[in-house]
């Protein structure tokens, strides 16, 4: 099941949204009425997270007279962020809804062919838009009679990939990369044979033409076999159809056809399906390159295929043979996933092997040594900076194919200075930090994330405590935060810090012991000195105690003679002293008498 798109803000605040209309591998369709003024119900439009949409083709939409039948009238659009269109709502279902109702009668499937093919004339004549591919539900009925089809999806300026699990075959040539004008009226091809026969056709990738079933009518096969040409420059376009349908009968080119070539038990008509094959079958690709199948490839290619989109050079046997399988299949298959060795080396695959265990590290080590994302990077891919179109393919992966190196070259010197001290780092950790150097490389946002656990790891007081201590290590640390992400020093110290860590959690903890080791050591002296201290101090004590004891019988005898001495003085003084207390009472009794008999008292 495909997730829904989260609607904008900008969107839900004008909009009411009812329902889901369709949904897409590109958007989600939404049925919505304006929540103020005019209540008419409209389509709102929502792209998937990456993709983004012409800006001349939004101009030219934009400046449409609204009478316009073959397209739906664009009210807004925003293209900064998630890219959304609000366009006219047309209740009569679409293409989709005109093939379901059953067999149709050779009047209504005329009258078909004919709408789709004035659209498609439209669109690519007067408005000068390269449809390409698009579905039944892309186009909806704006009238019924006469039938007017107007065209409203508009596929996303970058490459679409292909749809997966279904029947509806997709033009050959976006297999190998190619995606133009040609493509829409394979894409009516497909809705004629669906018309008739209540199926599309049977086409898979590589095939080497379509198997167009019983038809019953020779007109009709002559449309079908014109329209799902397997070459784009042979098939039919809009004067073609337009004779056709006039009653003409165009020339319709021969398919051609090459004599299979054997693959582990199977034939292969074109090259295409050769590569689909060697991708999808790593393990018997290479035991048959090694076992002469380089040859014969080269035979087939020069022999029957004769084209020279494919390098000769790359069959030799001094290219590995994934490698070998890579570059055919970027020759041939480019509108597909590009893998090494069975895994998907896109953008994404290899972000995920990047982000994985080891296994997947190793994986991306292996892909990058053997130069298999300059392959990698010639297949389409739908990212905004990869306009469809551009030479060389995927920009990330060339980013990824060019600063790599660098970056790890930079790393290894890093830790050939410091060799002495890490010692060789293994290769499961350089490994490692190839694989984190991709995803620097693929995603800008990720030296964010590395800075932020180095931060983190730094608060640790414990962690902090022990690495901070390693010299070496801070002096990286710090140009890994310090320095701008966007350059290829900072990213390349972000990685030496990775691979450096446990080296240097090592070295931090074993000085975190040193020093341990020696507060034990300085405790233990302290310790020592304070004991000698101690003893010493005894040994003094004792030996003024045997002076005490030796020296007590005189000691005594001099201190009882003082103390013999101070009490005789201080008894005859307390004597005198008394006396002359006793002499002044005496003395005050006996005036006291004197004035008691003077003044006649008792």
């Amino acid at each position: 099941m495909i997730p829904r798109v989260s609607v904008p803000w900008a969107l839900t605040g004008k909009y009411l949204i009812e329902r889901l209309l369709l949904q897409n591998d590109e958007c989600d369709l939404y049925l919505a009425r304006p929540r103020k003024g005019d209540a008419t119900p409209v389509t709102l439009r929502v792209y998937r997270p990456g993709l983004s949409l012409d800006p001349a083709l939004l101009e030219r939409l934009s400046g449409l007279i609204t009478g316009e039948p073959y397209t739906t009238r664009l009210i807004e659009h925003d293209r900064v962020g998630a890219a959304w269109l609000v366009q006219e709502f047309l209740p009569l279902g679409t293409l989709r809804d005109l093939m379901s109702t059953g067999p149709l009668p050779e009047e209504r499937s005329l009258e078909i062919v004919a709408a789709v093919a004035r659209c498609l004339d439209i669109w690519q004549g007067a408005l000068g838009h390269v449809v390409g591919d698009f579905g039944p539900d892309d186009l909806l009925v704006r009238q019924t009679g006469p039938l007017v089809l107007a065209l409203g999806h508009h596929r996303a300026a970058q490459w679409a990939a292909l749809p997966a699990g279904t029947s509806w075959p997709v033009p050959p040539e976006t297999v190998e990369g190619v995606r133009g004008a040609p493509a829409a009226w394979w894409t009516l091809g497909v809705v004629v044979h669906e018309l008739l026969t209540g199926r599309p056709p049977v086409f898979g990738p590589g095939d080497a033409a379509v198997d167009l079933g019983a038809v019953g009518e020779e007109r009709w096969e002559r449309l079908l076999a014109g329209l799902l040409s397997v070459d784009p420059a042979t098939r039919w376009d809009g004067e073609a159809v337009r004779s056709w349908l006039a009653g003409a009968a165009p020339e319709v080119a021969p398919v051609r056809r090459y004599a299979p070539l054997e693959f582990a038990d199977r034939s292969h008509a074109t090259p295409a399906a050769l590569a689909i094959d060697l991708t999808a079958r790593p393990g018997a690709a290479e035991s048959w390159l090694r076992e002469g199948g380089r040859a014969r490839l080269a035979t087939w290619l020069d022999r029957e295929v004769r084209d020279g989109r494919f390098d000769r050079a790359w069959l030799e046997e001094t290219t590995p043979g994934p490698v070998a399988v890579a570059a055919f299949a970027a020759a041939f298959t480019a509108g597909l996933r590009p893998r090494y060795r069975g895994m998907a080396i896109d953008a994404d695959g290899l972000l995920d092997l990047a982000r994985g265990g080891s296994s997947g590290h190793h994986a991306v080590a292996e892909t990058v040594a053997a130069g298999a994302l300059a392959h990698a990077a010639r297949h389409r891919c739908a990212h905004p900076e990869c306009p469809e179109g551009t030479a060389g393919g995927c920009a990330r992966l060339l980013r990824a194919e060019t600063e790599v190196p660098v970056i790890m070259a930079e790393v290894r010197g890093v830790l050939d200075r410091l060799y002495d001290v890490v010692g060789e780092v293994s290769e499961e950790t350089w490994e490692r930090g190839v694989a984190a150097a991709v995803e620097l490389c693929l995603v800008p946002q990720a030296a964010r994330t590395h800075r932020w656990r180095l931060r983190a790891g730094g608060l640790h007081p414990m962690r902090r405590a022990a690495i901070g201590r390693v010299t070496w290590w801070s002096e990286q640390r710090g140009r890994a935060l310090k320095g701008r992400p966007e350059e290829l020093e900072t990213r390349a110290a972000i990685v030496s810090v990775l691979l450096l860590t446990s080296s240097a959690d090592a070295a931090g903890r074993q000085l975190a012991e040193e020093s341990r080791e020696e507060l034990r050591r300085r405790r233990q002296e302290l310790a020592d000195q304070g004991r000698s201290v101690a003893v010493r101090v005894a040994r003094g004590a004792e030996s003024l105690w045997l002076e005490l004891r030796v020296r007590y019988p005189s000691i005594r005898a001099a201190v009882t003679r003082t103390l013999v001495d101070l009490a005789e003085s201080g008894f005859s003084r307390g004597q005198e002293i008394w006396r002359g207390v006793r002499a002044r009472r005496q003395h005050r009794r006996a005036a006291g008498q004197q004035e008691r008999r003077r003044v006649g008292r008792p």
